[in-house]
């Protein structure tokens, strides 16, 4: 026998679309629908919440890509394709998330949000 728990915890729906390269591109938990957009190379470009940020589900006009999670990436050098910076929605009460990479293009640090750096080494 399970212990009880909330009802309504049991009967949540979530349920998750794809794109052609099998991609998480949409989930949608208790009627609510997260949308993430991918470069051509296949790293995220850009993720948001229709009711706050872009209606018609594409965050490419300048105004409305200030209202979703932008991500960007190293192009070249040791972290090539890593993500340095994550972007929250301008009007978000947090800064962006950074990272920094050593020369085999392993995580160096992180800075969340609120300022607070991991740092992480290796043997």
């Amino acid at each position: 026998m399970l212990p009880p728990g909330p009802a309504a915890d049991s009967q949540r729906t979530v349920s998750h679309g794809y794109n052609s390269f099998g991609n998480p591109n949409q989930t949608t938990v208790a009627g609510s629908t997260a949308f993430v957009d991918y470069n051509s190379n296949g790293t995220p470009n850009f993720s948001w919440q229709p009711e706050q940020c872009c209606p018609d589900s594409s965050p490419y006009s300048s105004a409305d890509t200030d209202k979703a999670t932008a991500y960007s990436y190293f192009s070249n050098g040791p972290g090539a394709g890593q993500v340095p910076t994550v972007r929250p929605p301008v009007d978000a009460q947090m800064k962006p998330e950074s990272y920094t990479y050593d020369l085999y293009g392993r995580a160096l640090t992180f800075t969340d949000g609120r300022g607070v750096v991991t740092t992480y080494s290796y043997d």
